[in-house]
């Protein structure tokens, strides 16, 4: 190859790897909020029941008389929920997660009385992820958007549990 040929590809290898390596993850258009015909207290109440039943451990709550919340801790989440980037994340060959336990997602439900029979939930989520190499080549832990799996699936939950009670 020509000396100039091979400056030319270096200066445009300068310009697009900082490029493709800062891409961030992509933010996502889904529907995380939903208003119910029901009173406040018991669709919080089943909120509860939901935390409860996928047995999360609840690092944050709180409670008034039109509003709550409660928020979980990072919870051991393997599934293909988050948006990661490409910020040195790519999860194939040469760049696995460090073990099962290292794609996490905390989980913020919250509930809000819209009137005496109309109620709003929403359901948020942060990923993260503990990887063996990146950029670097030293571990590193990144945090994702989310996709809305998480959040369709509980609000799915709450639905059905709705559906089925009298």
């Amino acid at each position: 190859m020509h000396p100039r040929q091979l400056q030319f590809i270096r200066i445009c290898l300068l310009f697009l790897l900082p490029a493709c390596a800062g891409q961030s993850p992509r933010i996502y258009q889904f529907d995380n909020m939903e208003t119910f015909p029901v009173g406040y207290q018991e669709l919080w109440a089943l909120a509860e029941e939901v935390a409860k039943s996928e047995k999360w451990r609840i690092e944050d709550s709180e409670k008034t008389d039109s509003r709550a919340y409660l928020t979980t801790e990072w919870i051991p989440y393997n599934q293909k929920g988050g948006d990661y980037g490409s910020v040195g994340i790519s999860l194939g060959q040469s760049n696995k997660p460090l073990n099962e336990k290292t794609q996490e997602v905390t989980i913020s439900i919250r509930v809000v009385a819209e009137s005496e029979q109309m109620s709003r939930v929403k359901v948020t989520c942060l990923f993260r992820i503990q990887t063996s190499q990146g950029l670097s080549g030293n571990e590193q832990t990144m945090f994702g958007t989310s996709k809305g799996i998480v959040e369709t699936h509980i609000l799915n939950i709450i639905r059905s549990r709705l559906a089925a009670s009298p």
